[in-house]
């Protein structure tokens, strides 16, 4: 088993499919579980589990929770992100 630890960034608040409410922007954990695959005369890893750690209500509190989610639902939600309404319209949330 491996684990590989990443780093997501937000933008704006989020939902993860699979994961109740919405989460605040910023910058999180994700623990991603691999096992070796036996028997193959190459060295591959399939994925077991992937978890994020995420705050405990939407403050800035030090309480956290690490929750499973999928890897789809993690990369939806980031491309969700990306394609924010703000930011296909050029909104820079200056002002002047």
């Amino acid at each position: 088993m491996r684990t590989r630890i990443e780093t997501v960034v937000f933008d704006h608040p989020f939902t993860i499919e699979g994961v109740g409410g919405k989460h605040p922007p910023g910058t999180f954990t994700v623990e991603v579980d691999e096992e070796l695959i036996p028997n193959l005369s190459f060295i591959a890893y399939r994925r077991v589990q992937t978890t994020i750690t995420l705050p405990v209500g939407f403050g800035a509190g030090t309480a956290r929770q690490v929750i499973a989610i999928s890897a789809d639902a993690l990369e939806a939600a980031l491309h969700n992100d990306k394609t924010h309404p703000s930011k296909a319209q050029g909104q820079t949330g200056e002002t002047g």
